[in-house]
């Protein structure tokens, strides 16, 4: 009997460069969705057999270069049945009816475990974001969520759900942390255990302050007198104001940092960065004006020449 071609890649959802790691990850999950057992959907079943096809050819090194090379002539057209060997337990036919398929002896050769009876496999392992405020990443905080789930019905079918988790934000938290909840993910098949919950933070623009890693950067607005005298400015942090000195001098989008006074993070304290910047005034009296010429006039700056950046 002659097979109609599959193109097995994409019956894994994977590309033809995968790795092997890429290649069975991808049939585990695919095959836990549309497994007889679990999914008792009409199409499952063929699903299932098509994954079972593509994954006993992709998983072997020698049958792989050969369908790279040949696609559907790798076994010549013909339609080979599986046998068991040493690595997997399992029986299958060639047949749509999955006659003799052991679906008990599939799961313990391909998840190492047993399925069916008495035996189970853990669920899937699941992942979610976490929008946090930079006060609440600083201080910790609880946070009451609401996620989408399944969940094991009466007859033992899957379902959706909704469920509610509260989830402690340890302080100092930084942008990509992730939390992880245990068995809290996917339920698991057959009494196996539940999979685990992984919630990615993300930490929300800020008005003040920008976030890098556990560093902080704000800007802080000084006049062009203050900038080449120097002067004692306010600048803000996340636990109130503090006093800070700007040296004589100073040019504009110059980094004044403040050790310490950043995120409070496991890896250590953050540093808080002051950006300066240099605000000239739009109007002056005539008083002032008459200043600034004199400046003009005694000064020997010239910024075009001085500046050997740009000399």
């Amino acid at each position: 009997m002659s097979v109609k071609y599959q193109d097995y890649y994409q019956t894994l959802g994977v590309s033809r460069d995968a790795s092997q790691k890429e290649i069975q990850s991808s049939f585990r999950k695919a095959a836990r969705k549309y497994h007889p057992d679990v999914n008792k959907s009409p199409e499952a079943e063929e699903k299932f057999k098509h994954l079972n096809d593509a994954y006993e050819v992709l998983k072997d090194t020698e049958k792989r270069k050969l369908y790279d090379q040949f696609g559907s002539n790798w076994q010549s057209g013909q339609d080979t049945p599986k046998t068991p060997d040493a690595n997997n337990a399992y029986h299958y036919s060639a047949n749509p009816n999955f006659e003799g398929f052991e679906f008990s002896d599939f799961f313990r050769g391909t998840f190492g475990q047993g399925f069916g009876g008495n035996s189970s496999y853990k669920g899937e392992d699941r992942e979610a974001d976490l929008t946090i405020t930079l006060e609440e990443a600083y201080n910790g905080t609880l946070k009451s969520i609401e996620l989408q789930v399944l969940e094991e019905g009466p007859n033992g079918r899957l379902k959706q759900a909704r469920k509610n988790y509260d989830i402690k934000i340890p302080k100092g938290s930084l942008d990509g942390k992730k939390i992880r909840l245990s068995g809290q993910g996917s339920p698991g098949i057959g009494g196996g255990p539940a999979g685990d919950l992984y919630l990615t933070l993300h930490i929300a623009p800020h008005e003040n302050f920008q976030v890098d890693g556990a560093d902080l950067i704000t800007q802080i607005k000084i006049s062009p007198w203050e900038a080449i005298l120097g002067t004692k400015v306010y600048v803000p942090t996340l636990n109130g104001k503090v006093k800070m000195n700007i040296p004589p001098g100073t040019q504009s989008e110059q980094r004044l940092r403040l050790r310490g006074k950043g995120i409070p993070a496991k890896s250590g304290l953050g540093d808080l960065y002051i950006v300066t910047k240099i605000l000239i005034p739009k109007v002056i009296t005539s008083e002032e004006k008459e200043l600034v010429e004199q400046l003009a006039e005694k000064s020997q700056f010239n910024p075009r020449t001085d500046n050997k950046v740009f000399a």
